[in-house]
């Protein structure tokens, strides 16, 4: 079998890691291409050989500008790739490349498209609300498959986008645990031992983004800071926001309890020495992050960013239970009521939800028998997410007639 996979990077992002876990977990006698936009934007492992569309490296990868010319040469790339490359299927990773892909046709390949985020959620963009969206509706019942990774996600499209395709399914994303928790005891740096040892930790990963809402988790952290000079955050990842962070936490006087560490190539040695691991976002697909750290045995507090979150932190909650509007002790971890999205200062009032963030994480950090239950469940409620359950449901789709 030959598979084409089409992402923007194998770097900083949630569904290029999910590309790059696909990759690596394809069995050894499947034939691997990975179309990128940069060969020198990869910072996550991968197999099989990198084909390069020669953009140049650029900072701000949502200016529209740029994505224009992104998607006009992968068109052409992509066309030339199906006619020539005997591939059997051809997987896409985000919104640009599934377009894309289904554009070139499925005449020579199959024709896989993954939605990792809930696109409904995107709507304050008018980028979302009046290209992306139509596109969806007009091009995504044209492909062979439209996989979504979530259950979440698949009612999203279906409940708020109004998809009517039947060509849609719903699979999770796989990790490799054993990898996790072998590079999970990598030692830090002694610098970074300075920093968290004898420390409370709290840990968030993910890229420097407004969908992570990581200003309200920063601005929550100023309370915890405020009545306990021992706890630490540390903020993984790297992005456009990058700048307006640093500023906000110098502003509020945290730059010495706030380390954004940028990039780096093992999230999992930092999140292994957390007390908790927390995600802020405000809208999420199937946030690997999360599911990554609950493989360590690390209690979780998420936002009540309801597709990915409840999926794994409360599976048991019925549709109908609503919005939570205060701080709540789920199966598996902590859920917090999702922020109002709207980027503040640091001389801007805290906000309710702030406030019950911190609370949230506080309940979790001062009760020992809290994060003793939650670490000590934690690694089964992740078990259905085995890198090799979707390997074995993408092999199937990618050899379907």
């Amino acid at each position: 079998m030959k598979i084409l996979v089409v992402v923007s990077s194998l770097s900083d992002g949630g569904a290029q890691r999910v590309a790059s876990n696909l990759t690596l977990g394809l069995p050894s006698e499947c034939e691997i291409d990975i179309l990128i936009n940069n060969a020198q934007d990869i910072t996550y492992p991968y197999k099989g050989r990198i084909l390069n569309l020669g953009l140049k490296l650029e900072n701000n990868k949502g200016k529209l500008s740029y994505q224009i010319k992104v998607f006009i040469r992968r068109l052409k790339v992509l066309k030339n790739l199906k006619k020539s490359g005997g591939y059997d299927a051809v997987i896409s990773f985000l919104d640009s490349a599934n377009i894309a892909n289904i554009l070139t046709g499925n005449k020579h390949s199959r024709v896989i498209a993954t939605v990792h985020s809930k696109l409904s959620a995107s709507g304050f963009d008018w980028k979302y609300k009046y290209i992306v969206f139509p596109l969806v509706k007009m091009f995504y019942n044209k492909a062979d498959q439209v996989v979504a990774v979530s259950k979440g996600i698949e009612d999203d499209l279906r409940d708020n986008l109004k998809y009517t395709g039947d060509n849609i399914i719903t699979i999770y994303n796989g990790f490799d645990f054993e990898k996790i928790i072998e590079s999970s005891n990598e030692s830090l740096s002694q610098e970074e031992m300075d920093f968290i040892s004898g420390k409370k930790v709290i840990v968030a990963v993910g890229r420097l983004c407004r969908a992570k809402g990581y200003w309200n988790l920063i601005r929550a952290f100023s309370l915890i800071s405020s009545k306990d000079d021992k706890v630490r955050l540390l903020i993984i990842g790297d992005g456009e926001h990058r700048d307006y962070l640093h500023k906000l936490c110098k502003d509020m006087g945290l730059d010495k309890v706030v380390l954004l560490t940028g990039n780096v190539d093992n999230p999992f040695k930092y999140i292994k020495k957390s007390d908790v691991f927390v995600m802020s976002s405000l809208y999420e697909g199937l946030p690997s992050s999360l599911i990554e750290a609950m493989s360590l045995h690390v209690p979780c507090v998420a936002t009540d960013f309801q597709s990915g979150a409840r999926e794994i932190l409360a599976p048991s909650l019925s549709d109908d239970f609503g919005i939570v509007d205060d701080y709540y002790e789920a199966e598996y971890g902590v859920i917090s009521p999702i922020c109002d999205g709207i980027e503040y200062m640091s001389s801007d009032p805290i906000t309710k939800e702030e406030e019950i963030l911190a609370h949230a994480i506080e309940h979790v950090l001062d009760h020992k028998d809290v994060r003793d239950r939650y670490a000590g469940i934690s690694r089964t409620a992740v078990e259905k997410f085995e890198m090799s359950t979707m390997i074995a449901k993408y092999i199937n789709l990618c050899s379907s007639k």
